[in-house]
């Protein structure tokens, strides 16, 4: 089911964006719409700024020209920190705190930011917990999580902040091969719901079983955007028709893979 409506949440206008005074170009000249109800997934090679895109949204990263609007507002020093109650992310390596619980943790934004009731952002933290499958592991300590435990407890501390979009940077590129599933399935079961994702992923069955838009990055932008089927199945540009048969071939063969597309 499409729950897009059409409504712009992020808008990228003439974004540029470089490191080295200019010598290293992620965005040059950049223009996107990011929709309401929409999936979309990020991919290309590493070190095209995938991640650094995302990052710019929230403020973690500066853009040298152009704007960002989140809702209509521009992102900048001044309104950085109201826009990170609005766009919640989920990163690569967990980023919990490691001398708090797991319900600690997940509580932990709504009350210092929202400035939420810390009873109702419990239940609440509570119910998200239950919804990633980790009901019985309120009292447990990061360090007594396996990888994709970690990861579903930074979902369900997004989820407690009741965002209007999330931000998934490389959020299974962490994990050992058999708990990416586990944390897979849980984004599925976000887009379906709808859930506005902005994912910056390598794992292409996600992106084919869930996006809504799947957009290539290279030399500063998105030379390619698709939905799933015409994505994979009819790519225009010759340096994603190149990705595909990668993807395929490190399909049939997977010793292979880590050299393919591990690094997307």
């Amino acid at each position: 089911m499409d729950n897009r409506n059409g409504r712009v949440l992020i808008q990228f206008q003439d974004v540029t964006k470089t490191y080295k005074n200019g010598e290293i170009v992620v965005m040059q000249d950049y223009s996107f719409d990011f929709l309401d109800g929409e999936t979309h997934v990020i991919c290309g090679r590493s070190g095209a700024g995938k991640s650094t895109l995302i990052r710019c949204i929230n403020y973690l990263e500066r853009i040298d020209s152009g704007k960002i609007l989140v809702e209509g507002v521009e992102v900048n020093a001044k309104s950085a920190r109201s826009i990170r109650k609005e766009i919640a992310m989920v990163f690569q390596d967990f980023n919990l705190f490691p001398h708090m619980s797991v319900l600690d943790n997940v509580t932990f934004g709504p009350v210092h930011s929202l400035k939420a009731d810390r009873k109702q952002a419990e239940e609440t933290g509570k119910e998200y917990l239950n919804k990633v499958g980790l009901a019985d592991k309120i009292r447990a300590y990061p360090h007594e999580l396996s990888g994709g435990q970690k990861q579903r407890v930074a979902i369900a501390r997004a989820l407690n902040m009741h965002p209007d979009m999330i931000l998934f940077d490389e959020p299974t590129s962490a994990l050992d091969p058999e708990m990416v599933g586990e944390v897979v399935e849980i984004m599925k079961q976000l887009s379906r719901e709808g859930m506005s994702m902005i994912v910056v992923t390598h794992e292409m069955g996600f992106a084919r079983e869930a996006a809504h838009r799947i957009s290539f990055m290279e030399n500063g932008g998105f030379i390619e955007t698709a939905g799933p089927d015409e994505f994979f199945e009819h790519p225009k540009h010759p340096s994603v028709a190149k990705f595909i048969k990668q993807i395929s071939y490190d399909r049939q063969t997977p010793a292979a893979a880590e050299g393919g597309i591990a690094h997307v």
